[in-house]
Order: C-alpha cells, then structure tokens, then sequence
C-alpha cells in the first residue's frame, strides 16, 4: 500500500495521485467484504447467494470492486512518488533507510494493535457470519492462535519485514524463508498486511537504484537498472520499478507536451480498464506462459500478472491524460486519498469483527440486508476511525521519520 509521505515535483499538478489512491482503497474494502460475504462476485471460491453473481463477476461493474488491480495500482503509484524522494536526496543512506522504515513500521503497530482489541472484543463473529456466509475466503483468514509468541511475531516481525509465505521477499529460497521465520498468510491478524512488507522491500529497491543512479556512471546504472527488472521478473517488485521509470519519463513528458498525449493517455486507461475487468486476455496469457519462466520472482498466477499489467496501463494513461487529471484532482477525491492508508490498515479488523457481527446479526432475515448493512456500517465505522488514525498516528509516523532523516 503506497504511504504519502514523500515530496512530488509539481505536486499541485499530481495531486491525481492522491485520488486514485482513495478510489484504489474504496475498491479494496469492496473487494474484501464481496469476498467475505459474496464470493462468487469477487472471483474467490464459494457459492452464490444471488442470481447473476458470475455475470457481474465477469462484466465491466467488476471495475468497483477490483481491489486485485488496486493493490498493484499502489506499487506502481509508490515507486512513482518515492523516485524524487530518492533521487534528489543529500542524505545518507542509513538516514533514508531508517526514515523509510519508522514512517511504515509505526502505522502497521497502531494497526495491529487496534486489530488486536477489535478481535478480543468480538472472537466468536466470523465463525457466526460463516454458518450464513460459507465462504471459504474468509473460512481461510484470521487463524491465529492467539499465544504471546505468535501474537508478537505478526505483529512485530511478520506484518512488515518476514512477510507470509508465497507472498514474501524470501520465498524464492525456503532455507532463508524458515530461517526469517516466515508465517503462512492464515496466521496473520491484519491479512492486507502482506502489502506492506513488499512495500517495504519495494522500497529498497528503490533506493539501492537510486543510489547506483547518483554515484555511478550511466554505462553502469542502466546495467544494473536492467539486472534488478530481470530479477523482479513478473512479481509486484517489477511495479516499484515500473513507477520510478515513469517518474523520470513524465519530467520528458512534461517538457516536449504533445497533442498525442492526451488521447494516448486515454487510450492506455480504457485498455487498462478493458484489462482489469476481464484479466483473461488471450496474448498476455501467452506472455504469461513465456516471461513466468524469466527473473527470481514471478506473479502468482495469470490472473495476477494481468492484473498487474492493467494497473500500470492506467496509471500511465492518467499520467498523459490531462483532462483526466483535472477530474481526479476534485478536493473530495484529494481528500478520500489522504485517508487511504489509514482506511488501507484498518478495514480488515473491522470487517472480521464488526462487520462480521453485524452481517450474522441480519443474516436469518434477509441475506442482502445483511451484506448492505455490514458493508455501510463496517465501512462507516472503518472511515471514522481512519480519520482519527490519520492524524494521531499516519501524520507523527511521517513527521517523526523525517525528524530521524533530518
């Protein structure tokens, strides 16, 4: 998940960025309560509770709720916004690293403490919400057993630096993966949490980039820029890569504007949309079967690899489409976006107990009452505390890794 912090060239003109990161974290608390409560239309395993579900799951309103492709969106957006903070930086790179790390590490504490008291308060609400709901999604989530060891280890170790198996930077070598102590994804209070750990990570990428791209020669950045993409392969990392060259292609962008850039841009949005929305497009399936052999890291599975790809369609689109960014830039969407990590961090604890609760509460009586009024109330709840969350806890992690950066 893209965290806010970081300085923006021309930031009045980017403030679309802020926007698409609200929209991207409403589609992500729509994604995650589909999948608790009506699998079959987020594309998870499970039984369909209303006519039709599959038709919508594969028609375009798929777009509301495609927090598969948001999550992606979020990689791309940071490395676009961390490159300037990277690249024009005098500090050291200790002080980098460790601003880096204190302005994640603090909002993913406060969140699993908050998830932690949210699940003492109400543990017995998802296994009520699964005798109506029987999705095997949410069957999966939240498994874990709740000792002092295992609590710590989620939320000090797991949640941001070991990451969860299939999903962590150290995968690609088990010996490494037992010895970091890295958990199976049930066992995690916060699940979403899987993103920040390769937020992090993603971020060091970057700016061990960054750093070869100031100190070296270009005849030995470019090589090494080459050598990290063919090792991020297909998987998330390549995003963080993708993001931080668009930066440096948008300041060209900016400086030669062309008459084409604004129908490019919308053309790369509609066929990113196109992308997200169907995710079996036959020539990238294609791709799919010949670059997943490349790199150290590889997508999860087609259906991700598609998804990445549609993502970064439409933040490139938005990046060339000017109109579009004035429609993005609405201060009621730069706000949403200010709110997004907040909403980001929380929104799981809260559907896996309040949600939960309210969704088994109703459920006896009519099924969709029950989905409507876990979703408004979950959601309602899930944005007034992200609004206090925001301001008590995302704005000292950013004041206070600025202060150790400094």
């Amino acid at each position: 998940m893209v965290s806010q912090e970081a300085p923006l060239a021309n930031r009045a003109r980017l403030q679309f960025v802020e926007s698409l990161r609200g929209l991207a974290a409403c589609q992500v608390v729509l994604l995650h309560y589909c999948a608790a409560f009506l699998p079959v239309l987020a594309r998870v395993p499970g039984e369909a509770h209303f006519p039709g579900e599959k038709w919508l799951s594969h028609s375009p309103l798929f777009l509301l709720l495609d927090g598969y492709s948001s999550v992606y969106l979020f990689f791309v957006m940071s490395g676009f916004v961390l490159a300037p903070s990277f690249l024009h930086t005098r500090q050291a790179v200790g002080r980098i690293v460790l601003k880096r790390f204190v302005r994640l590490y603090l909002p993913v504490l406060a969140a699993f403490v908050l998830a932690l008291l949210l699940l003492a308060a109400l543990p017995y609400a998802k296994t009520a919400a699964l005798t109506h709901a029987r999705s095997p999604w949410l069957d999966f989530m939240n498994h874990n057993p709740m000792q002092l060891q295992t609590l710590l280890q989620d939320g000090l170790w797991n949640a941001m630096l070991a990451g969860y198996q299939n999903l962590s930077v150290f995968s690609p070598w088990p010996e490494v993966a037992a010895l970091m102590r890295v958990a199976p994804l049930e066992t995690a209070m916060n699940s979403p949490m899987w993103t920040l750990h390769v937020e992090f990570w993603g971020s060091m990428l970057l700016i061990v980039l960054a750093l070869a791209q100031r100190c070296l020669p270009g005849w030995l950045s470019w090589p090494l820029a080459l050598l990290l993409c063919w090792c991020a392969g297909t998987s998330q990392f390549l995003l963080f890569l993708a993001g931080y060259g668009l930066y440096q292609l948008h300041a060209a962008w900016q400086a030669a504007s062309s008459r084409m850039a604004t129908p490019a841009g919308a053309v790369c949005v509609l066929l990113g949309l196109y992308i997200c929305a169907s995710k079996q497009v036959p020539v990238l399936s294609a791709g799919w079967a010949q670059l997943g052999q490349l790199g150290v890291y590889h997508a999860d599975s087609d259906f991700h690899w598609q998804s990445q790809l549609g993502a970064l369609l439409v933040f490139t689109g938005a990046l060339l489409c000017v109109p579009l960014q004035r429609v993005l830039s609405h201060p009621r969407l730069v706000a949403l976006g200010r709110l997004s990590f907040s909403v980001y961090l929380l929104h799981f604890p809260v559907l896996i107990s309040l949600g939960c609760l309210l969704f088994a509460l109703c459920a006896p009586y009519s099924y969709g009452l029950a989905f409507a009024t876990s979703l408004l109330l979950g959601g309602a709840f899930t944005f007034v505390l992200a609004y206090w969350f925001e301001r008590w806890i995302d704005r000292q992690a950013v004041t206070l890794g600025r202060r150790l950066g400094s």
